[in-house]
């Protein structure tokens, strides 16, 4: 049955039902070279996001208080699980979204060789910064911010994932993470990936 909105104009009225039938329906994994459905993935509602989200400000208040060497070496675990998955998880990037094998394989690598980087410079990034002021000197210095929510694109699920996520974790932030809705295979990937590497997930 059609859900009634509170609305006079019909544009306004179908986007508002589009949105209702989102929140409400498992969203399909297709292949994009056969249309074949590969996965169905579950949709929660408000009263179990609120509960994730809780989740993640708990998980966060504990991870801030880690050392940065601590989570280096997560972070650094991390990125070898992109070199010794890199065609298992290539192969995700094809079927779900249809991107050349050779393409996805370069994703990949990106992914390790980014996350790497982060790892190795984070700790010179967070440094505190002097500021030399009159008459004294000052120094700014970067803290965990709490809980971020991150909304990736589709076109490279695993990259434009990462790009923030790991930076974001490395500072003592935690994050949660709305994946695009035609690679929802690949936001469960990334979420087993991080809890393999020893992250709480």
């Amino acid at each position: 049955a059609r859900k009634t909105f509170l609305s006079n104009n019909p544009t306004f009225d179908k986007l508002c039902f589009a949105g209702y039938l989102a929140k409400t329906m498992p969203y399909n994994s297709t292949n994009p070279a056969n249309n074949q459905v590969v996965s169905t993935i579950p949709t929660i509602d408000s009263i179990a996001l609120q509960s994730k989200l809780s989740i993640a400000q708990t998980a966060q208040k504990s991870w801030s208080k880690t050392t940065l060497p601590e989570r280096k070496t997560l972070t650094k675990v991390l990125a070898q699980l992109f070199r010794d998955k890199r065609d298992e998880l290539a192969s995700l990037i094809t079927l779900e979204m249809g991107c050349p094998i050779t393409q996805a394989l370069a994703e990949i690598d990106k992914c390790a060789s980014m996350t790497d980087s982060f790892a190795d410079n984070f700790e010179l990034w967070l440094a505190p910064e002097i500021v030399q002021t009159t008459p004294k000197l000052m120094a700014v210095h970067f803290d965990p911010v709490g809980t971020l929510f991150h909304i990736a694109p589709w076109n490279y699920p695993f990259y434009l994932a990462l790009r923030p996520i790991v930076p974001a974790i490395l500072a003592g932030n935690s994050v949660v993470l709305k994946p695009a809705s035609n690679v929802g295979l690949i936001g469960q990937k990334i979420q087993e990936l991080f809890q393999e590497a020893g992250f709480s997930a």
